[in-house]
């Protein structure tokens, strides 16, 4: 039976996967969105602008997708509590 303590951080440490990848979701969809709605006939800068944006926020968005993958597979796999939660 695991700890209470190791039973909390993987609850909190998979939450916080589950929040990661929702918001990746719900971000390249919205990229998608701007990619297919904006026309050709916007103005390069709004166009351009839009797009840029998009791409920052979905790149940011699987960037934390991608920590809080690592973060629940190395706490499962090897037992490593990272550094924030070290003290809790």
């Amino acid at each position: 039976m695991p700890k209470p303590r190791s039973a909390g951080l993987w609850d909190r440490l998979k939450r916080e996967l589950v929040r990661a990848e929702a918001e990746h979701h719900r971000i390249q969809e919205e990229m998608n969105r701007i990619l297919l709605d904006t026309p050709c006939g916007v103005p390069l800068a709004d166009g351009l602008y839009r797009k840029m944006k998009a791409g920052a926020d979905a790149r940011a968005a699987y960037e934390d997708y991608q920590r809080a993958m690592e973060r629940f597979r190395a706490f499962v796999d090897d037992g490593i509590v990272p550094d924030d939660l070290n003290d809790r």
